[in-house]
C-alpha cells in the first residue's frame, strides 16, 4: 500500500478542523440554552465529585432536567440501571444483571462515571 497524497491529507485535516469548529459552536449554543433553563440544576450537579460542566449538561439534556421523574426508582428504570433477576421456579437461578431497558446513551454515560 502506498502513502496517501499530501493533498488528500491536507484536505482531510481541513475538514477535521472545520468539523471540530462546528462542534465547538454547537456545544457553546447548547450550554447557553441549558443554562437559561436549568442553571440551578447545573450548579448542583457540578458539586458532585467527578461531574464537570459537560457531564452535568449531558445529564440535564438526556433526562429533560429530571422533570419527568417523580422518584429515584423512575429515574433508575429510565436509565436501565435497575437489576434484573432471572430465575425459573426455585431451581434455576441466573446471575442478576442490569436491565437493558431505558435510554442507552444515558446508561452508558452513567456507567462511565462510576468511580
Amino acid at each position: 500500500m502506498g502513502a496517501p497524497s499530501k493533498a488528500v491529507v491536507r484536505s482531510l485535516k481541513r475538514s477535521l478542523k472545520q468539523l471540530e469548529k462546528e462542534m465547538k459552536t454547537l456545544e457553546d449554543k447548547l450550554l447557553v440554552l441549558v443554562k437559561q433553563e436549568h442553571q440551578e440544576l447545573l450548579t448542583s450537579l457540578k458539586t458532585i465529585p467527578g461531574i464537570g460542566p459537560k457531564t452535568a449538561i449531558m445529564l440535564v439534556v438526556l433526562t429533560g432536567g429530571f422533570d419527568r421523574f417523580t422518584s429515584a426508582a423512575e429515574l433508575c428504570s429510565y436509565t436501565g440501571l435497575t437489576p434484573v433477576i432471572r430465575q425459573s421456579g426455585c431451581s434455576a437461578r441466573g446471575r442478576p444483571r442490569r436491565s437493558k431497558v431505558g435510554n442507552q446513551k444515558l446508561r452508558k454515560f452513567i456507567i462511565y462515571l462510576r468511580f
